[in-house]
């Protein structure tokens, strides 16, 4: 009895600490996500100003 409720709890523990890392992966995730979309919009920023500089006469 002892024993098999060691385990579990050993188990317990582990499956916390699994689901806390995949917690902060998935921040992580969101995090580079949304630097990613800042960075799309800087470009985008700097795509515009690019084209604002070009005059055809």
């Amino acid at each position: 009895m002892c024993c098999s409720e060691r385990l579990s709890e050993e188990e317990e523990e582990e499956e916390e600490e699994e689901e806390e890392e995949e917690e902060e992966e998935e921040e992580e995730e969101e995090e580079e996500e949304e630097e990613e979309e800042e960075e799309k919009k800087k470009k985008k920023k700097k795509k515009k100003k690019k084209k604002k500089k070009r005059h055809h006469f």
